[in-house]
Order: C-alpha cells, then structure tokens, then sequence
C-alpha cells in the first residue's frame, strides 16, 4: 500500500506543475482547448485523501507551453496517460490491490475513447508540417521532465 500511495504522491506533483502550466497557457489564450473538465489534480487528491496521505509538494521542472504546438505535446504526454491509466485500474482491480482508491487511473472512465479522438482532432487541426515537429519534441521534453521529477522522487524520499 506504501508503494502505492507513492506513486500517487509522485504523480501528483507532476501534475501540480504541469496542470498550472497548461492552464495559465490556456487563460492566456481562451477558447483554445478546454483542459478544465480533464484535469486529474481532484481524481488524484481524491485517492490520497482516501489513503489518508497528504501530498508532499517537489518542485517538478516541467515544460512550460510558448506555443500552441508545444501545449499539444505536453496534452498528449498528459491525455495519453489517461489511456493508458485505463489499463492499470483494471489490473488493480483485478489484483490483490482491489481496494485502493483508482479515481486518478480511470481517469475519464466511459468517455475515455471520447476525449482521446477529441484531443487528437485538436491536436491534427491546430500542428501541420513543422508544427508537428514542435509538438513532437515538446512531448519528448515532457516526458523526460516526468522522467527526471519521478527519479528526483525517489532519491529525495530513499525509494528504490
């Protein structure tokens, strides 16, 4: 259960960062994209307030979106995730952690396949040609930003 509640400690401080910085580049320009229905910051205290811990705040150095195409690659880092979150609550559930709270991994839970093509129908009508390389590129950084906050997690808290 430890490691668990970790690991969702871990992701909420990705997300803490990243979510700020995409929302700050959205209320800069509005009506781009609505990000606020898919935010995972309430999903995710949610689990750790069931799981009686509180969020222990690293600063994570997460890319912050100049351009329309750099937020694409950041969303698709953030809404792929979300896919893939699907299938890691099922193997929860399925496995001896059945009872942990799984609100951050369901994510969108029915309309998951829903937002995953209306991400990608913004991603495709907003990055053509070297747009896309940008957005490319700014999804490589994040990850690697996620990378690198995730192992400084670890070291700072002596968790192998």
């Amino acid at each position: 259960m430890d490691q668990y509640s970790n690991a969702l400690d871990a992701l909420h401080g990705i997300h803490t960062d990243t979510e700020a910085a995409i929302l700050t580049f959205l209320d800069q320009h509005p009506g781009l994209f609505d990000y606020r229905a898919r935010r995972k910051l309430p999903a995710l205290e949610a689990d750790l307030a069931v799981l009686g811990r509180t969020p222990v705040l690293l600063a994570a150095h997460v890319p912050v979106p100049q351009s329309v195409a750099e937020l694409v690659g950041i969303l698709y880092t953030i809404e792929g995730a979300s896919q893939g979150g699907q299938v890691i609550a099922r193997v929860l559930r399925e496995g001896p952690l059945a009872n942990v709270p799984t609100a951050f991994f369901r994510g969108y839970g029915p309309l998951s396949r829903q937002r995953w093509d209306e991400f990608l129908e913004f991603a495709d009508a907003q990055c053509s040609g070297d747009e896309q390389e940008v957005a490319a590129a700014s999804a490589v950084s994040t990850f690697e930003a996620i990378r690198c906050y995730l192992d400084a997690y670890c070291d700072h808290f002596g968790i192998q």
